[in-house]
């Protein structure tokens, strides 16, 4: 059978009397071994009337592909006295010969065998004549009875033998279970009983591994319960279902609980404290019943076999329809980064390969150790052309972490710029130019915000930039904050109209377009993209065409001589003809104009490898042409190959007001659409647009390593809209350098955001010194090392809590009552209340502060709007008395006594410990930590 699809059933008609059908039915175990000649499995099965006959069947089923009909051979009939419809059927473990039916009462009836609802045949010893034929008026009771009969008067509504030996009946009734040891049967022991649900009990499972487990369900809402049959008091555990339960079934793969409600089939692992989901199936319509593959002996610990028969759950719908659908639907796996072994698993199989095809976090191959024992990456084409972003993510944090200050501008800014020189311009060339565009803009705004600040405090000084933070310099927010009618000119060279304000003077010197005396951003660097062709189209665009003709002759004489290629010189020559049809530019003249749009013609034939550097020059051509004519600057605003900044400085000098807006909110949302990260010009950082923009590149390549570096140059604060998904980016980065098994780059990176954020945070004091006096409380609690999550806690051996302060403000205060009547210093844990370790020296108790005291001398600070400067700590617990351990055997005590014993010994003060503490840790024998 395919998995996954469904086929239809091969037609059983059994010959029973008018009006009479079969209501339940169980196989015999192992009764598919018995093979008989001519291709024929023979196999037992027992079903029970609606009058409460246990009927056996023998069925032939042809295994050849040429009959697919299967036929009752005989049949064998065991009546009741009084006619009652049967509610199961199962056949006995160990003893095949026996048989079990379950029978619901009828009240009308006398006394008799009827007050028994659960009979135990055994139809071998029992077995009447056999009957090919259909039953007829005649088949009546022939006076045969049970071998055990069980649940006097009491409807049976479920039964399950409990282990593998049956000797233990099971039988669900009314609210209640009852339990029967057969070995007993007979006599007058009374069955042990359990109460177990509101209602019928309409399914007994037993767990295939552990004989003693078993789960139980009933109708409606009411909790699927697992059980030890060992324990008469309560159940294990209780799984709430969504919706009523149809069936349960325990699975013969993974040993976890299917639940079946509705059309979903929920598996829960119940060996834990408490059950856990494990997996959830979907079914295109209701489920009624379900049943697992059996594992067979061979297959237990067969890997090939596990992966030639996956293991696969038949399902039957309400409206009849078969299906199998796989049990399991995940496959993991994980690469180790150690040794690049590459590890898979499906069900209880697992398997392990070694590849080494790819480079690990440790392998070092794609550096060079330089004679200051530096490192240079080395990147090239092959290596990064059709890189995995996982593998370009751990690329890069290898090489920010071999350097200092990881999370700066700078360094990104390097590592990009050896990748734009070592690939071919196709995805990766091209999202690698994103990248170094956004982070040249960053860099070159923080050092327009530095020079800020630095004159605020010299007041000698002026400059024209007055946003404080990333937050606010994106062109979109500049212009809002604004507010002001831009001026016109006339350009006396170009004769068209050119516009002017404070506001696009900031977005110009944002773009790069005015230059500062203050300002050397490092995006400046050896790299393959347009130096002197920008330079030359930039000065073109704001009129100086003397400087671009001198721009373009230097570039163009610099390209000759330091290259014997072809195609270079002829792309100088192009250069140079570029370089003459600026200097002759004259707009009302038609032969110009037709030299220059000749002179276009060759550009565009000049080689792919340099469309970054040719396309300032077209675009810088076209313009001149257009220069007279409607919409001239449309050929420059939708050139999608020049920088955005570029653009949008283009049409901060030549677009009024209204078209300038309309453009900057055009090409925003084209920037979110493509998750193109050069739209942070636009949008600044901290903003809903940001956020969305983020989202989108994210999205779109996966790179959480850039959007992490990203949100390191903001505060938390800043973050206006979704901080938490902030927050989930940062952590989600520090967590795939811990899967990459690079701790030291992981540590770089919370080490080089703290200290940018205090940097950011006395800014902040000095933007406004008013509103940061009154939340000076609130600003200490959240101090930039508190947006780094503490690596390492002092616990409790007893709860396992850490004795800091933040465990107790984030409790409920339940133990406040209790601390404060207690002394600044405790010598018991202040959670637990159980007593901390004893000083291996002194054999004194440790102690740590009083969280209750911490606490309420934060809330008068808050009051008083005092800065806290942490010196209640030590006041309560001099240095010298503050934890030390050692991090290899953990034993330790207070601070100076471990000083004063390493001063003379080198082993552990422990008796019996022989840890040589002092010298296992190169720089400190051990770690010391605030009580607090």
């Amino acid at each position: 059978v395919t998995v996954g699809t469904s086929f239809i059933p091969s037609d059983v008609k059994f010959p029973t009397k008018h009006g009479l059908r079969s209501t339940c039915l169980s196989f015999k175990p192992n009764s598919s071994s018995l093979k008989s000649l001519n291709d024929t499995l023979k196999v037992q099965c027992v079903t029970g009337l609606n009058n409460g006959t246990l009927c056996v069947h023998d069925l032939s089923i042809p295994m050849s592909d040429d009959e697919n009909e299967i036929s009752v051979a005989s049949m064998s009939l065991y009546p009741t006295k009084s006619s009652r419809p049967a509610t199961v059927v199962a056949w006995r473990p160990k003893i095949e010969s026996h048989a079990v039916i379950g029978l619901s009462t009828n009240r009308k009836l006398g006394r008799g065998d009827r007050e028994f609802c659960c009979l135990l045949w055994d139809v071998e010893a029992q077995r009447p004549s056999r009957i090919s034929s259909k039953i007829s008026s005649t088949n009546i009771y022939n006076g045969q009875t049970p071998l055990h009969r069980f649940s006097n008067n009491t409807s049976v509504s479920s039964l399950s033998w409990s282990n593998k030996e049956g000797n233990t009946l099971l039988v669900g009734t009314y609210q209640k279970i009852h339990i029967y040891d057969i070995r007993l049967a007979g006599t007058n022991t009374p069955p042990s009983s359990k109460s177990v649900h509101n209602n019928f009990v309409r399914g007994i499972e037993m767990h295939p591994f552990h004989e003693h487990i078993f789960s139980t369900f009933t109708n409606g809402l009411d909790d699927v319960k697992v059980w030890d049959i060992r324990r008469k008091d309560s159940a294990l555990h209780g799984i709430k279902p969504s919706k009523a339960v149809s069936t349960i079934k325990w699975s013969t793969n993974t040993g976890c609980l299917a639940v079946v409600s509705s059309d979903t089939v929920r598996s829960y692992d119940t060996l834990s404290n408490r059950p856990i989901l494990t997996n959830i199936l979907h079914s295109s319509s209701d489920i009624s019943c379900i049943a697992f593959q059996p594992r067979r002996k061979e297959e237990k610990f067969s890997h090939s076999n596990s992966l030639k028969h996956p293991r696969r759950m038949l399902t039957v719908s309400s409206n009849g329809d078969v299906r199998t659908i796989p049990e399991i639907l995940n496959a993991p796996m994980s690469i180790s980064l150690r040794d690049g072994t590459l590890a898979s698993s499906f069900g209880n199989s697992f398997w392990i390969n070694r590849s080494k095809e790819r480079n690990t976090a440790n392998d070092d191959s794609r550096y060079i150790v330089n004679a200051d024992n530096s490192k240079t990456i080395l990147a090239s084409s092959s290596s990064m052309i059709g890189e995995d972003i996982s593998e370009t993510m751990m690329r890069r944090a290898k090489y920010l972490h071999i350097n200092s200050h990881p999370t700066r501008p700078a360094r990104c800014l390097e590592i990009l710029s050896d990748e734009i020189d070592n690939v071919t311009f196709k995805d990766e060339g091209i999202n690698a130019l994103q990248l170094w565009r956004l982070w040249s803009w960053i860099e070159r705004v923080e050092q327009f915000i530095d020079e800020y600040f630095n004159n605020k405090s010299d007041t000698n000084r002026t400059t024209l930039w007055s946003a404080s933070s990333l937050v606010t310099s994106g062109a979109l927010k500049l212009f809002k904050e604004a507010e002001e009618v831009s001026g016109e000119r006339i350009s006396a060279l170009l004769d068209c109209v050119q516009y002017e304000s404070k506001a696009r003077a900031k977005v110009l010197s944002a773009c790069g377009w005015i230059a500062s005396e203050n300002i050397t951003c490092s995006s400046t660097a050896n790299v393959t993209l347009p130096k002197f062709e920008r330079k030359a189209a930039l000065h073109v665009f704001k009129g100086d065409l003397e400087v671009s003709v001198q721009c373009l002759q230097k570039g163009a004489d610099a390209l000759i001589e330091s290259s014997d290629i072809e195609t270079d010189r002829y792309y100088a020559e192009v250069i140079h003809l570029v370089a003459m049809c600026i200097a002759g530019f004259n707009a009302k003249s038609t032969v110009w104009r037709d030299a220059c749009k000749s002179l276009l013609k060759r550009i565009d034939v000049i080689d792919k490898s340099k469309s970054l550097n040719v396309c300032y020059l077209r675009a810088a051509c076209i313009f001149l042409c257009n220069i007279g004519q409607d919409a001239f600057t449309s050929s420059v605003l939708l050139d999608y190959s020049l920088r955005l900044t570029d653009r949008v400085a283009f049409g901060c000098l030549f677009l009024p007001d209204n078209e300038l807006f309309s453009f900057l909110e055009t090409s925003t949302k084209r920037c979110i659409d493509e998750g193109n990260l050069e739209g942070v010009a636009l949008t600044g950082l901290g903003g809903r647009l940001s956020i969305r923009l983020l989202q989108s590149y994210l999205d779109r390549t996966g790179d959480i390593q850039t959007i992490a570096l990203i949100c390191t140059r903001v505060m938390p604060e800043d973050w206006v809209y979704d901080k938490e998904t902030c927050s989930e980016w940062l952590q989600s980065y520090r967590d795939l350098l811990n899967d990459f098994q690079m701790w030291h780059s992981r540590s770089r990176f919370d080490v080089g955001r703290a200290t940018y954020l205090r940097t950011l945070q006395k800014r902040s004091y000095q933007e406004d010194p008013v509103s940061s006096q009154q939340s000076r409380s609130r600003t200490s609690k959240e101090s930039a090392s508190n947006y780094i999550p503490p690596q390492l806690y002092a616990r409790c051996n007893y709860c396992n809590l850490p004795l800091n302060l933040e465990t107790h403000r984030r409790g409920d205060g339940a133990g406040n009552s209790w601390l404060s009547r207690q002394k600044p210093v405790l010598n018991c844990c202040p959670h637990c209340r159980k007593p901390l370790p004893r000083c291996a020296i002194c054999l004194l108790p440790l102690s740590c502060p009083n969280p209750y005291l911490e606490l309420k001398r934060e809330r008068s600070e808050s009051i008083t709007n005092r800065e806290s400067d942490n010196s209640g700590l030590s006041s309560l617990i001099p240095p010298a008395e503050w934890w030390a351990w050692c991090i290899r055997c953990k034993h330790g005590g207070h601070s100076h006594h471990l000083r004063g014993w390493f001063s003379k010994h080198k082993v552990c003060p422990v008796s019996g410990c022989d840890c040589m503490c002092e010298s296992d840790v190169v720089s400190s024998s051990y770690i010391c930590t605030e009580a607090r």
